[in-house]
């Protein structure tokens, strides 16, 4: 089951930042959150990077699969190493190696 984004940053502005939901860019990107990626730039966008709670978080980050093979995708384009990637989008090189094992076959 997929969590419904788009209620979620409503209900979240609606109590903390009223005044940004009458801004028609952030509404059209909250009806567009379909990939994890989206939703942490969203996030970023909204609340910006919040100092000691952005390195907390990054352990509980959580990425579907077209995120995935969209990261793999720009390091294979780009011929990025596994730990430049991984210092890129703040993960470690072991998920990078082990996301290569379950998707490598999926890049294009």
């Amino acid at each position: 089951m997929r969590p419904n984004y788009k209620k979620i940053y409503t209900d979240l502005l609606l109590e903390k930042q009223p005044e940004k939901l009458k801004d028609e860019k952030i509404k059209s990107l909250i009806s567009d959150l379909t990939t994890a990626e989206k939703v942490l730039k969203f996030n970023e966008l909204i609340f910006g990077l919040q100092g000691e709670d952005t390195v907390n978080n990054h352990k509980l980050r959580s990425y579907d699969k077209q995120t995935i093979i969209k990261i793999l995708q720009y390091q294979k384009k780009h011929n990025l190493s596994k730990r430049f990637t991984a210092m890129k989008y703040g993960i470690s090189r072991t998920t990078i190696q082990k996301w290569h094992k379950d998707f490598g076959h999926e890049i294009e």
